[in-house]
């Protein structure tokens, strides 16, 4: 929702707030409003208050987003699984459900989830990206390469999908094609970004390659990328 629209839609939602018809409804669009805005405090509490008296879908998965852009993995994973199963068609919670088995490395369980998110909206991109990202962390280079570009057909100059897919192609071994047309400040992260990956699929030595590259590459000092690199260094020189 824009920034615009949902301005006129919080100043309807309030003039409603009080009719019991449309309470809900308004309290409803007022939290997504919040949310949306940066008030995640003011979000939060509405969604607490329109869960006190019932299992409202969408204030469930509201209230698992809302903790999941904290930073709270587990605490906002009840909050989707029971969205999910209050609304199981809704896209986005299998989507929020997805990114929160991401965040606790439960990578089977969030390819399932964004799965089901891309049989339910199948034309959008953003489970597809999410569904790619997740079989990258997994591993599965090749299907990750697949879903981003189902994201980018369905979604064509996607940022986020674009840069995916180049990272996908890294972790392939596929420099050149991954680092064609990259300028020389976007190619320091995206290799620090393919050493993270490598790194968490446990090939410690093609990430410390990766890592090292990147301080290569960078033409200042990349603070995250020597710290990476040193980690990774430590970690395959022990006996």
């Amino acid at each position: 929702m824009g920034q615009a629209n949902c301005e006129t839609a919080t100043a309807i939602a309030a003039l409603r707030i009080h009719e019991a018809e449309t309470a809900r409804e308004a309290q409803l669009i007022m939290a997504a409003c919040e949310f949306a805005g940066g008030d995640v405090a003011s979000a939060r509490s509405r969604y607490e208050f329109l869960l006190a008296d019932g299992n409202d879908a969408r204030a469930l998965r509201g209230m698992g987003t809302v903790l999941l852009a904290g930073g709270d993995a587990e605490t906002a994973m009840p909050y989707l699984e029971r969205a999910v199963v209050a609304a199981p068609a809704d896209w986005r919670a299998w989507n929020a459900l997805g990114i929160s088995w991401m965040e606790l490395d439960q990578r089977t369980e969030a390819i399932n989830a964004f799965r089901r998110a891309t049989e339910i909206a199948p034309t959008s991109a953003t489970p597809w990206n999410n569904l790619g990202l997740a079989y990258l962390q997994d591993g599965q280079s090749d299907a990750a390469v697949s879903a981003f570009t189902q994201a980018l057909r369905r979604e064509p100059g996607l940022p986020a999908a674009e840069a995916n897919l180049r990272l996908a192609f890294l972790v392939r071994g596929e420099t050149s094609r991954a680092l064609r047309d990259v300028s020389e400040d976007e190619r320091p992260i995206l290799l620090n970004n393919a050493g993270v990956i490598a790194r968490s699929q446990g090939d410690l030595r093609r990430a410390e390659s990766l890592f090292q590259r990147a301080l290569e590459a960078s033409p200042v000092f990349y603070e995250q990328a020597y710290s990476n690199w040193q980690e990774v260094r430590a970690a395959n020189n022990q006996p």
